[in-house]
């Protein structure tokens, strides 16, 4: 899985000059002769732009062998993140029952907490009044359960202080694939992005 900068069809480019057909033919001579196969994928097909160009050169390959011991797999071609290229996420069976778990046990800090007001107080009175029953013969342990302390309060607090953003990221990051999918953005669509 990943950019093999190729094509394996006339229809994986859109725009700009057509696909040489030498590295096409040689990309899938490579892929045929391990006997794999390109992976169905969810999403949009072209996986780099260049806002002028659309082309599918990341891929997800695949033998029989490997469907075999992975039947229930899922390509998907996520957005572009920040990069020219989109992500591939390849999904099995069971990831998704631990995906979730992982994630819910898992703190990440919000840069846009720092702009609260109130941030800085806050976590330095739950820093100090995070108490022990015994005296810290471990400090680096003492360290580490005041450090979960304060993520708890932090992950409750950012629920009780609406800093969800994940919704309104979610939205957004639709609203631009929506428009990276159109093969020509409307004057209408150009207003849009620039609000």
């Amino acid at each position: 899985m990943g950019d093999f900068n190729s094509y394996l069809f006339n229809t994986d480019k859109l725009g700009g000059q057509a696909p040489d057909q030498g590295v096409m033919t040689l990309f899938s001579d490579f892929i045929n002769k391990f006997s794999m196969f390109p992976l169905p994928y969810v999403g949009c097909k072209y996986t780099w732009t260049n806002n002028t160009i659309s082309e599918r050169l990341d891929w997800a390959v695949a033998s029989e062998s490997w469907c075999d011991i992975f039947p229930e797999n899922s390509l998907h071609h996520l957005g572009y993140y920040g990069s020219d290229h989109r992500a591939l996420k390849l999904l099995f069976a069971n990831d998704a029952s631990r995906s979730i778990n992982f994630v819910n046990k898992r703190f990440r800090f919000e840069n846009s907490w720092l702009e609260d007001p109130d941030f800085y107080n806050l976590m330095q009175n739950k820093w100090h009044d995070f108490l022990t029953n015994n005296s810290p013969s471990n400090h680096f342990k003492f360290f580490l359960d005041k450090q979960a302390h304060c993520a708890s309060f932090l992950k409750d607090w950012n629920k009780t202080h609406n800093h969800l953003f994940k919704s309104r990221i979610q939205e957004l990051t639709q609203e631009i694939e929506n428009f990276q999918n159109h093969d020509v953005l409307t004057q209408t669509d150009r207003l849009h992005l620039n609000r």
